[in-house]
């Protein structure tokens, strides 16, 4: 069965179909935009997130261009020989408390995609094409979540300037306890100090969020080097860490434990499962251990994808 992801971020687009192919050994992950439309789109690519910015009430009315985009997509790969199609994007920090708004305003941006169909018989069509192929999962609040469900591997590979202190079990629920990440400044990177406060190389860990909530932050400050442009060594870039990290994701440990965390993941891992017919190479998930917002066995009244 050939699967399609739809991702919004660079380091999905590099990583997630190998790490998704190491879950389900013998079957295909298809990334999407694919690599001719990226060849064709330079570097504004892959796909733009539709919760990039916070949203809002009135986005259930009138989704964000983002969300139609995603949508079409996903609509047109679902005519195709695709067995599955899974959109992923970040919840994002600023959209954190809101999972279920988010979930509405593309919900409508689905209603709003069909009611522009014109013509019964394709606009029918698409919505059980939609329905039954289609899937939208949310990485909370972001990909480098994940990276922290399982430390060891983070030691291991981004030879880390201190230890990863968070302040509760659940990655998904970031929130970092590392006084010395909360405090820092402009003034712990050398390059700015030094070479000048040009906008192009301020530290990218100090962020414009609360940074305790944002695990890339994170992550970009425990990796950090001042004698690097933007004080950090991670990238998402095809050969940097967050693609590496991602590549080599420890599912056991990230998947498994007694208590039920990870469970916006999980959820997606069970989708696909299901979709396959197989449980992943970790063995099945339970009902428990799925986040009910984005699980595709949370009863709908009226589902406009498999999961929504």
């Amino acid at each position: 069965m050939n699967v399609a992801l739809l991702v919004t971020g660079k380091t999905e687009w590099h990583g997630l179909g190998p790490a998704l192919e190491r879950l389900f050994p013998g079957h295909p992950f298809r990334m999407y935009p694919s690599k001719g439309e990226v060849a064709s789109f330079g570097e504004a690519f892959p796909f733009n997130g539709f919760t990039t910015a916070e949203l809002k009430a009135e986005h259930r009315s009138r989704p964000p261009e983002a969300a139609s985009e995603l949508v079409s997509r996903a609509a047109i790969a679902a005519f195709e020989d695709n067995d599955l199609v899974v959109i992923l994007d970040d919840l994002e920090v600023c959209n954190r408390e809101t999972p279920a708004l988010a979930l509405d305003v593309f919900r409508a941006a689905v209603c709003a995609h069909l009611a522009d169909i014109r013509g019964a018989s394709l606009r029918g069509r698409t919505a059980e094409r939609l329905r039954e192929r289609v899937s939208l999962h949310l990485a909370a609040p972001m990909i480098e979540s994940w990276f922290f469900a399982y430390p060891d591997a983070l030691r291991a590979y981004c030879q880390l300037a201190a230890i990863p202190a968070l302040a509760q079990g659940d990655p998904e629920d970031f929130f970092t306890a590392d006084s010395m990440y909360d405090a820092a400044t402009e003034s712990h990177c050398l390059c700015w100090v030094t070479d000048g406060r040009e906008k192009n190389r301020r530290p990218k860990w100090l962020g414009d969020v609360d940074r305790r909530r944002h695990p890339k932050g994170y992550l970009q400050w425990l990796c950090r080097d001042p004698q690097a442009p933007t004080c950090t060594r991670y990238s998402e870039s095809e050969i940097g860490l967050g693609v590496t990290l991602l590549k080599r994701l420890e599912w056991r440990e990230v998947l498994g434990g007694s208590v039920p965390r990870m469970r916006y993941l999980a959820s997606m891992v069970d989708d696909i499962a299901d979709a396959l017919g197989q449980p992943p190479c970790t063995g099945s998930l339970s009902p428990a251990q799925l986040h009910p917002l984005t699980s595709r066995r949370t009863p709908r009244p009226s589902p406009v994808l498999r999961n929504l």
